[in-house]
């Protein structure tokens, strides 16, 4: 056995899984070794595309690359971004509406491609843009 370091502990790997994709997850409050497989699986389709769960800085480039290809391709990424920022409610409510429907699905798309541990993380923000931008915070700083 060789221990590798996973989160806050120390798990198990057969020194013959060392050639095979390798990361940490969280079960039940407990860290466990997973497959590349299982970090990728698909949970869902959104405009024929697949979510990608993100459970951690394992594989943040990969998942932000899909995630920025699935915002762009539902005309999202600028909300997400904030290269599209919210018209000012009072000068024109019915473009500020459009605008906060097409956050929350951009919202939606984010919240629903990442794990609990990592929603802990971003729970308190507003919009998409402060989700965007706090995800970036934690884990372009980590490499």
């Amino acid at each position: 056995m060789v221990k590798k370091k996973c989160g806050d502990g120390k798990v198990n790997i057969n020194e013959s899984d060392l050639g095979v994709a390798w990361f940490c997850s969280y079960f039940d409050g407990k860290v466990k070794p997973t497959h590349l497989n299982e970090h990728f699986r698909m949970d869902g389709l959104i405009g024929g595309q697949f979510n990608t769960k993100l459970s951690g800085e394992a594989y943040w480039a990969t998942w932000k690359f899909k995630l920025t290809v699935l915002l762009r391709a539902t005309n999202l990424l600028g909300i997400t971004d904030g290269t599209t920022p919210p018209p000012v409610k009072e000068e024109s409510k019915q473009d500020y509406e459009k605008w906060a429907e097409k956050d929350t699905k951009a919202q939606n798309i984010i919240v629903t491609s990442i794990e609990d541990c990592v929603l802990q993380q971003i729970i308190s923000c507003k919009t998409a843009c402060d989700i965007w931008n706090k995800l970036h915070t934690v884990y372009e700083q980590k490499k």
